[in-house]
C-alpha cells in the first residue's frame, strides 16, 4: 500500500531588520499611523491582481496618515489562498502584521526563474512599537520547508522596507540613518562612533568597511648614470667634496659613478622606481653604439590614490542589509587599536555582530571591480540568513497575539468569553511550540553542517600555516634585499639634489641672504639683523660653506617636521661636519639682548648654532632658533661669533 511520507518541518529566519524611525518633528503617532498605512499600501500592491480586496485593508494612503483613527484599526485573520493576520493592541502601542504564503518561485519568464519549491512556505512578519518619540520597527520573514529540503533559498527584502526608509515623514535608523548613502569615516570622532556602535551587543546590523585606496605607483625621472658624472663634473670647484669618491661611496656599497654597475632599488615602500630595459636592473653608462640606459627612477613626493571601491553603488542596494562605511587611512589606527582591524589601504571588510566575518585586500576587489561589486553585493544581501537579531520591544505573530489575550483578561468579560480566550492562548501556546521545534530541526541540521565545516577548516588552516610560513620567509628575504638597497636609493637622491643646489650656490656674501630666503623660505626665515652682519663683515669667509651651513639648517628643518629621517639629516651634514650645539646657558642670560632676534614683531631667543673652524681667518657661526609658530628654522645672527662666558668655543 502506497501512502504520502510526512517530513518533519524546518523554519529559519531568511530577511531580518530591526530599526527605529528616524528623528522628525512629526509626533509619534503620526508616525504609527503612517508605518501601519504604508505596510497596508504595500500589501494592496501585492493583492493587485484581486478583483476585490477585504475591507480591512482598505486604509487611507500614507500621505493622509490624518484621516486615519485608532478606532478604525482592528485586529483580523483572512484565509485568501494565503492567511493574513493583524493585531493592534492600542494599550501597548502594538500593531503586528502577519502574512503567510507558498513559495511562488523566482523570476518567472526569465533565464533566472526558480521553480517553487514543493512545502516551502513563507511567513513576512511586521511589526510597530510606539514610543514617546518614534517607533520601534521590527521586520523579518520566516522560512519554513522540509527538513530533507536542499534546495537554495535566497533572501528578499519586503518592499515595505525600501517604503519606510523613503518616506519623508518617516525613514529608518539603527544608530545611523538608513538612507542609500555611505558612511564617511573621516575623522577619529567619527572611528570612535562607528567601533562603540559595532561593539553594542544590540546592533545587529552589519558593516562593510572599504579603506581608502593605496596610492598609485608615483610617476618617475630617470636618471643615468651618465647625468650622474655630469652633475658631479658641473661646477667641481664648488662642490669639491661632494662627489663620489671611494671612501664616502664605500660607506653605501657604491662604487664611483663611472662603475656603477649593478644597483638595484626597491620600488613599493620608498617612493622609488625602476625602469630598466634588462633583466638585470643595472645602472651603467651609455655606449655611443648603444642608447643609454635609464639607471635609477626617483619619485615626485605626492601621488595620486587608486580607485577605491564604490561604497556609493553599494549603499543604494544594501538600505536594510548593512551600513556600507569609507575608512580614511588617517582614521586605520583606531580601528586596529580597538578592534585589532590590521585594516590596510584598500581593505573589504565585512564585520557583523563585531566579528570580522570576511576580508578582501586590495588586489582582490580591483582586479575587476564590477566582478567584484557583485559579489560582495551577494555577500551582504545574504547576511541576514539565520542570524541573530535582538528585536528589542518589538513582538511578532504569536507573542502579540497572547499578549492581546492577557490585556483581554483584564477587562471585565462573561465566563463564556474567558473561555474563547483561553482556548485562543492554548492555541497560540501550540503555534509556539511548533515554531521553537522547527527551529530546533534547522538547529539540528546546522549541527551536522558545522562538524562537516569545522573539519573542513582545520584542514584549511593546515594548509594556511604552511603557506604563511612560506610567506613569511619570502618577507624577510625581501625585508633584507629592500633594506640593503634602501640607502643605495636615498644616497642618490640626495647627492643629485645637493649637486643641483650646490652648483646654484652664490660666490659673493651680499647674495647669500636673498639666496636663502629665494630657495628655502620654506624651512628657513632670516632677521633683518642676520642680513645686516651679512652685509658689514669684511672678515675672511669662505661663501660656499655659508651656503652649505644654510643648506644643512634647511635639511633640520625638514627633520624637525617629519620630512626626512635621522640618517638623511646626516649627509646634509657629512661635508663640513655640521652639528646642531646649544648657545650656553650663561652666555644667554648675560647677553640675552645680543642673542635676541626680531621676526615679524616677535623677540625669539637664539639658544641654538653650528660652527665650522675655530680660527678667525675661516670662522663660520650660525645661531638660529625652532620658530613653532612659522615651523621654521629663524636665523637671527650670522656669520660671526656672538659674545660668550668663556673664550673658548
Amino acid at each position: 500500500m502506497l501512502t504520502t511520507q510526512l517530513r518533519q518541518i524546518k523554519s529559519y529566519p531568511t530577511y531580518q531588520l530591526h530599526a527605529y524611525t528616524r528623528s522628525s518633528s512629526s509626533a509619534a503617532e503620526d508616525m504609527f499611523r503612517i508605518c501601519i498605512l504604508e505596510t497596508m499600501k504595500w500589501l494592496r500592491s501585492r493583492l493587485s491582481r484581486f478583483d476585490t480586496l477585504p475591507e480591512q485593508i482598505m486604509l487611507p494612503e500614507p500621505e493622509n496618515y490624518d484621516l486615519l483613527s485608532f478606532d478604525m484599526l482592528q485586529s483580523f485573520s483572512l484565509s485568501i489562498g494565503f492567511n493574513i493576520s493583524v493585531v493592534f493592541i492600542e494599550s501597548r502601542g502594538v500593531w503586528s502584521f502577519e502574512l503567510t504564503e507558498t513559495d511562488m518561485g523566482e523570476n518567472p519568464g526569465t533565464d533566472r526563474e526558480r521553480p517553487p519549491v514543493n512545502g516551502r512556505t513563507f511567513r513576512t512578519e511586521i511589526s510597530f512599537m510606539l514610543h514617546n518619540d518614534c517607533v520601534e520597527i521590527g521586520i523579518r520573514t520566516i522560512c519554513s520547508e522540509p527538513s530533507d529540503t536542499t534546495a537554495p533559498c535566497k533572501v528578499f527584502r519586503p518592499a515595505i522596507v525600501k517604503m519606510l526608509a523613503q518616506n519623508p515623514m518617516i525613514g529608518l535608523r539603527n544608530e545611523y540613518e538608513m538612507n542609500g548613502q555611505p558612511l564617511d569615516i573621516t575623522t577619529r570622532s567619527e572611528a570612535n562612533r562607528l567601533i562603540d556602535a559595532v561593539q553594542d551587543p544590540k546592533f545587529n546590523i552589519p558593516v562593510v568597511i572599504a579603506a581608502e585606496a593605496p596610492y598609485e605607483a608615483e610617476e618617475c625621472h630617470e636618471i643615468s648614470a651618465a647625468d650622474v658624472k655630469a652633475l658631479l663634473s658641473k661646477h667641481m670647484a664648488a662642490l669639491k667634496g661632494y662627489g663620489f669618491d671611494d671612501i664616502q661611496l664605500s660607506l653605501y656599497g657604491l662604487r664611483p659613478a663611472d662603475e656603477l654597475s649593478s644597483v638595484r632599488v626597491d620600488i613599493s615602500h620608498l617612493g622609488f622606481e625602476t625602469k630598466l630595459a634588462n633583466k638585470d636592473h643595472t645602472i651603467s653608462e651609455a655606449k655611443p653604439q648603444m642608447p643609454e640606459k635609464p639607471a635609477v627612477s626617483i619619485t615626485d613626493e605626492k601621488a595620486d590614490r587608486l580607485r577605491t571601491f564604490d561604497c556609493q553603488r553599494l549603499a543604494r542596494k544594501s538600505v536594510g542589509y548593512a551600513f556600507i562605511c569609507f575608512v580614511k587611512e588617517d582614521c586605520f589606527g583606531i580601528f586596529n587599536n580597538r578592534m585589532d582591524m590590521k585594516l590596510q589601504c584598500g581593505d573589504v571588510i565585512i564585520i557583523d555582530h563585531n566579528t570580522v566575518i570576511e576580508r578582501f585586500p586590495y588586489s582582490v576587489s580591483s582586479a575587476d571591480f564590477d566582478e567584484f561589486y557583485c559579489r560582495i553585493k551577494e555577500k551582504v544581501l545574504s547576511l541576514p540568513m539565520r542570524n541573530t537579531v535582538d528585536f528589542g520591544n518589538v513582538v511578532f505573530g504569536s507573542d502579540a497575539r497572547l499578549l492581546e489575550i492577557k490585556e483581554k483578561k483584564k477587562q471585565n468579560i462573561t465566563i463564556e468569553e474567558k473561555c474563547d480566550l483561553l482556548s485562543q492562548e492554548n492555541r497560540e501556546l501550540k503555534n509556539k511550540i511548533r515554531d521553537l521545534e522547527q527551529k530546533s530541526a534547522a538547529g539540528n541540521q546546522t549541527s551536522d553542517e558545522l562538524r562537516q565545516y569545522r573539519k573542513l577548516l582545520r584542514e584549511s588552516e593546515e594548509n594556511a600555516a604552511q603557506l604563511s610560513a612560506s610567506l613569511n620567509e619570502l618577507e624577510m628575504r625581501y625585508r633584507k634585499i629592500s633594506d640593503a638597497f634602501y640607502n643605495s636609493a636615498s644616497v642618490i637622491k640626495f647627492y643629485k639634489d645637493k649637486a643641483e643646489a650646490a652648483a646654484e650656490f652664490p660666490t659673493e656674501i651680499s647674495a647669500v641672504a636673498e639666496w636663502a630666503e629665494r630657495e628655502y623660505g620654506e624651512y628657513i626665515e632670516i632677521s633683518t639683523r642676520a642680513k645686516s652682519e651679512l652685509k658689514k663683515y669684511s672678515g675672511s669667509l669662505d661663501v660656499s660653506t655659508l651656503c652649505d651651513g644654510i643648506y644643512f639648517l634647511s635639511g633640520y628643518a625638514k627633520f624637525k617636521t617629519g620630512r626626512i629621517d635621522k640618517q638623511l639629516l646626516d649627509l646634509y651634514a657629512e661635508h663640513s661636519g655640521w652639528e646642531v650645539q646649544n648657545c650656553g646657558k650663561e652666555a644667554l642670560k648675560i647677553y640675552k639682548s645680543d642673542y635676541t632676534m626680531n621676526i615679524d614683531g616677535r623677540k625669539l631667543l637664539m639658544d641654538q648654532h653650528i660652527k665650522y673652524g675655530i680660527k678667525s681667518q675661516v670662522l663660520i657661526r650660525v645661531y638660529f632658533t625652532w620658530d613653532d609658530e612659522a615651523k621654521k628654522i629663524a636665523i637671527g645672527y650670522m656669520p660671526g661669533h656672538l659674545p660668550t662666558v668663556r673664550n673658548s668655543t
